[in-house]
């Protein structure tokens, strides 16, 4: 930034031939920010605020936002859902309730008939028991 007047300081720094970036690896590491950062947690994104997993407001930049917001933000996320389609659909899922009632010694757990109900953060509760096989195999 250069500045005319005489009561403001600024500092430039030239940036001719270099690319600057915003350097997201960084802050998506950082303890700070992150709970054992480097662990594969998916569950951090499914968690409630109240939770210590729960990411800090800003710490996810992958996409920034604000004026600075990608703008192909939209399209790589349907992309990435794309992906995700493209590779569940090479897997067979099956449920795998008959296995966990034996572990449980032939207790079936049910409410209102169902298998699965959904608790607290929409996730199965128990979990969701299954297998999951390469299709056609």
């Amino acid at each position: 930034m250069v500045s005319t007047s005489e009561t403001t300081q600024a500092t430039s720094y030239p940036t001719e031939g270099f690319l600057v970036f915003t350097n997201i690896h960084t802050p998506h590491h950082d303890p700070a920010f992150w709970p054992d950062p480097e662990a594969f947690l998916p569950k951090r994104w499914l968690v409630g605020p109240e939770d210590p997993l729960y990411p800090v407001k800003g710490a996810w930049r992958a996409f920034e936002y604000g004026p600075r917001a990608c703008i192909g933000q939209e399209l790589a996320m349907l992309e990435m859902k794309t992906v995700l389609v493209m590779v569940a659909r090479t897997f067979d899922f099956r449920a795998a309730y008959e296995e966990l009632d034996q572990k449980r010694g032939g207790v079936v757990r049910t409410v209102h008939g169902e298998r699965a109900y959904q608790v607290e953060m929409m996730q199965p509760r128990g979990d969701l028991p299954c297998r999951v096989e390469i299709a056609g195999l």
